[in-house]
């Protein structure tokens, strides 16, 4: 398969994103935050695309669009089953997604579960109407 420059070079900006200022999250760290096999990271490091599955998996883990992932990695027939990307959504929402997705890859697995309860409920709790909206 031929190397996809376009998915080395996303690949390597989320890497950099998750690890510390200088110095990017190795594939194996990566891969263990990301509940991902760490070959398929680093193969995409290298631009090798791995199966759909494994780009949409990435994607979602990360916090972003897998139509986009699936075309870095010229899988563009596959992206488009999905869908267009979500250009509706503001640009400043979909950073604080993006974000809101690292911040949770770093919670240990055993902790998710009682993560993503709280949330949900702050969420539910946060939905309704406030004061000043009554």
């Amino acid at each position: 398969m031929a190397k996809s420059d376009e998915l080395q070079r996303q690949t390597l900006r989320v890497l950099a994103e998750m690890g510390a200022p200088g110095k990017p999250l190795s594939a194996r760290a990566a891969g263990e935050r990301l509940d991902i096999g760490y070959n398929q990271i680093a193969d995409m490091a290298r631009g090798k695309a791995p199966a759909e599955k494994t780009l949409i998996k990435f994607a979602a883990s990360i916090g972003e669009s897998a139509a986009d992932w699936l075309r870095y990695a010229g899988k563009h027939e596959f992206a488009k089953t999905l869908g267009a990307t979500d250009s509706a959504a503001a640009p400043q929402e979909q950073q604080w997604l993006h974000l809101v997705a690292r911040e949770l890859a770093e919670v240990p697995p055993k902790r998710r579960v009682l993560l993503q309860r709280q949330i949900r409920a702050l969420i539910r709790a946060t939905a309704g109407p406030t004061d000043e909206e009554k």
